[in-house]
């Protein structure tokens, strides 16, 4: 019996080590796809779910999704997906009986089984392995040519434990594959780890090359994760420095309580960074409250939800994300009129957020002001800077009231000597010293109602040139 290595695709890792090529059974398994024409089923369920994502994913940009889109992508997709799921799963216990009329049931299943295991070991172990030297290696290391068959040695060492993994999972209505007990059962046989085989498939077909093409492969791995593997060290050497600054300090703030909780989330895990997004909680932190609901939904306990809407009602910048963790607890639970009353409360928020934002990019002769609130300092440095360019003729200053945002918008506005000063804004606002939510606006003979506007507000006009 023979094994192959792990193999590469578009410079990614596979998780398919060390799996054995019990005579020709894994060939056998993908022509019994093609002699039933399954590829063009599965081209047509992955289209089709490609484009109702699309169709998803636009709207969404825009946010000009519908209430009622979302409803019915909500009916529909997980009713396509748990259909064709179904119909996937059979199509792949009928590809196993093929390979088993022709290679035999035992073979078909200790296949099965090794391409299981080795799998399992990649993610559990090999792999796992690999990344975690992100923090200490600055440098990307070399996988290939470390891939040989002594990862079966990890399989045989953990034998039953990897057995009872690998059988401990059942087939869920979504999963395209059925689980490798019900195939083993399908089958009729036993779950057993094939032996260590003597000569890998590497050795028997490749020989001396397989260095080589080891090396060859890491040269590209290297080339393609090289920056992403540079710049991951730096930020988590970073960030473990910045998480003992906040270990050292005596009384950290709810903020420097949450961070801690982000930064131990990313290096050490969920479980060291929940006591400190809790401690943050009690301190009345949204972010925090919204992390800790998260953690406890991925833990399938729903009093999650509770600290979720918490978050969401505290912060409505939060209500995006917490409806959609909310959203996507409900719906796999088949609660959809929950899930429905969250993606109504999105839908409405993305709405006010859009009507936020226009408000504040736009200024008519329809919106309100009020008297800017400027102090005299503020204002005797914006004229200065005005004095100096030449186009300008006259400026008001106002505050816009905001209907759909909280906080205060000022109306810069300036008479030019030509249309052709339309660049103007950009030009002069480093100069101005104005906060952000300034917005300058060139006013031309278009613009009399909205000039009469901002003259009509006391203490507007801040600057006339005088007449040559």
């Amino acid at each position: 019996m023979l094994s192959v290595n792990c193999c590469i695709l578009s410079s990614e890792l596979l998780p398919c080590s060390s799996i054995h090529l019990f005579k020709p059974d894994p060939h056998l398994h993908e022509l019994g796809h093609l002699s039933r024409a399954h590829s063009r089923f599965s081209v047509w369920v992955y289209r089709t779910r490609l484009s109702w994502v699309r169709l998803m994913d636009n709207l969404q940009a825009r946010r000009a999704t519908p209430a009622h889109a979302y409803w019915l992508f909500g009916w529909y997709a997980p009713r396509l997906h748990a259909y064709s799921a179904a119909i996937a799963r059979q199509q792949e216990l009928l590809a196993d009986r093929c390979a088993a009329e022709v290679a035999g049931a035992r073979i078909a299943a200790d296949a099965l089984v090794a391409l299981a295991a080795g799998g399992s070991v990649f993610d559990r172990t090999f792999g796992r392995a690999v990344f975690d030297k992100v923090e200490h290696e600055p440098e990307p290391p070399r996988p290939f040519a470390k891939m040989g068959p002594e990862i079966w040695n990890a399989i045989a060492a953990d034998a039953a434990n990897l057995m009872d993994h690998l059988l401990d999972s059942h087939t869920e209505p979504g999963d395209s594959h059925p689980s490798l007990r019900d195939r083993l059962e399908a089958l009729g046989e036993e779950a057993r780890l094939p032996r260590i085989p003597e000569q890998t498939a590497g050795a028997a077909y490749l020989g001396p090359q397989m260095e080589l093409i080891s090396a060859a492969l890491d040269a590209q791995w290297q080339a393609a994760r090289g920056a992403e593997w540079r710049s991951r060290h730096h930020a988590l050497r970073k960030n473990r420095q910045r998480l003992g600054e906040l270990a050292g300090l005596d009384a950290p703030t709810p903020e420097g309580m949450f961070e801690y909780g982000q930064l131990a989330e990313q290096l050490e895990g969920e479980e060291s960074a929940l006591p400190h997004y809790r401690a943050a909680v009690d301190r009345g932190h949204p972010r925090a409250t919204l992390a800790t609901g998260r953690i406890l939904l991925d833990r399938d306990d729903e009093t999650g939800v509770a600290l979720i809407e918490r978050a969401i009602d505290a912060d409505p910048t939060l209500v995006p994300e917490g409806c959609e963790r909310l959203i996507y607890f409900f719906r796999n639970r088949n609660r959809l009129t929950e899930a429905h009353r969250y993606l109504l409360r999105s839908t409405r928020e993305a709405t006010r957020g859009k009507m936020a934002e226009t408000e504040r990019n736009r200024v008519s002769a329809f919106d309100r002001f009020a008297p800017h609130g400027l102090s005299g300092d503020e204002l005797s440095a914006i004229v200065a800077c005005l004095t100096r360019e030449s186009e300008v003729l006259q400026a008001f200053i106002a505050a816009k009231e905001l209907r759909y945002s909280t906080g205060v918008q000022l109306v810069l506005a300036i008479v030019t000597r030509a249309a052709a000063a339309q660049g103007l804004p950009e030009q002069i606002r480093p100069h101005l010293l104005l906060a952000e939510n300034t917005t300058i606006v060139v006013l031309n003979h278009h613009d009399q109602l909205l000039r009469a506007a901002l003259e009509g507000v006391p203490g507007s006009r801040i600057y006339a040139r005088a007449a040559p």
